[in-house]
């Protein structure tokens, strides 16, 4: 399946279809963020053969418990990683050179408005450090149930959209980078349930 033949949803799509997976299909939301981490995983393992040193940023959200299971994961694969979970007590003047990659786990559904401090900095450091980011479902800082773009937002390298890619990806492209769509773990019954054609993740967790 071709990425651009999918539909963009809204947040509130996005909640209906994980809705249904879950209370029809029996999906756990811990399965859903298993599997989310497992596709993170496997599109650094499968797409980016030269980093090896990881930074795992979390926020308080789903988005960062994705981040965070990756991170694990990425560890045993003998990955050097440092998870962290970002709040009012992390330093504004965090090193990010020594690593290859961030994780962006700060935002997702949760956001209201424009970063706050220290957050907006820590975007604002993260768009100036030069290390390339991966943006879990979306960059931080882009509104999902508009696609609006808040100030300041993360300039992504690469986004893993999960389980359909969301409103504002397509429209954004300097904010998104390269979109990718990773396997959340529904399966194809509760797409087409919806009228969707469902991903094909038969040969891997991200297309």
């Amino acid at each position: 399946m071709v990425y651009r033949k999918l539909s963009y949803f809204t947040t509130e799509e996005m909640l209906s279809l994980e809705n249904l997976a879950c209370d029809k299909f029996g999906v756990s939301v811990d399965h859903m963020m298993h599997q989310a981490g497992q596709s993170l995983h496997d599109f650094v393992a499968g797409e980016l053969p030269d980093v090896k040193k990881v930074l795992v940023l979390a926020g308080n959200g789903n988005n960062g418990g994705d981040a965070l299971v990756a991170g694990e994961m990425l560890a045993k694969s003998d990955y050097e990683v440092t998870s962290t979970k970002v709040d009012s007590a992390f330093s504004e003047h965090f090193d990010f050179s020594p690593y290859d990659l961030i994780i962006d786990g700060l935002f997702g559904f949760s956001l209201k408005g424009n970063p706050r401090p220290p957050m907006d900095r820590i975007i604002e450091q993260i768009n100036c450090s030069g290390v390339p980011v991966l943006s879990v479902d979306v960059p931080s800082g882009m509104e999902v149930h508009t696609g609006k773009i808040m100030n300041p937002t993360i300039k992504a390298t690469f986004t893993l959209a999960l389980g359909m890619p969301k409103k504002g990806l397509d429209e954004n492209p300097e904010y998104a980078g390269k979109v990718y769509l990773g396997n959340l773990g529904i399966p194809p019954e509760a797409y087409r349930e919806k009228g969707i054609e469902a991903p094909d993740f038969s040969e891997k967790n991200y297309i």
